[in-house]
């Protein structure tokens, strides 16, 4: 396991970024329940990223 304490910002996407090549690409993929995202979907969750959907008190347009 890679520990990440302390690394700066960059070298941990680049690790990620290596960890993502082994992926399969999608337009490889037949028949799985995985698509890619909606490009509004994936506006979406940026633009919801840092609420917390169990705490509609606090977050109410997340509800």
């Amino acid at each position: 396991m890679w520990n990440i304490e302390g690394e700066k910002d960059e070298s941990v996407l680049y690790v990620l970024s290596l960890m993502k090549e082994r992926d399969i690409s999608y337009t490889r993929i037949l028949s799985s329940m995985c698509t890619l995202p909606h490009p509004v979907a994936v506006r979406a969750h940026i633009l919801y990223m840092e609420s917390n959907l169990g705490d509609p008190g606090l977050f109410p347009a997340s509800s």
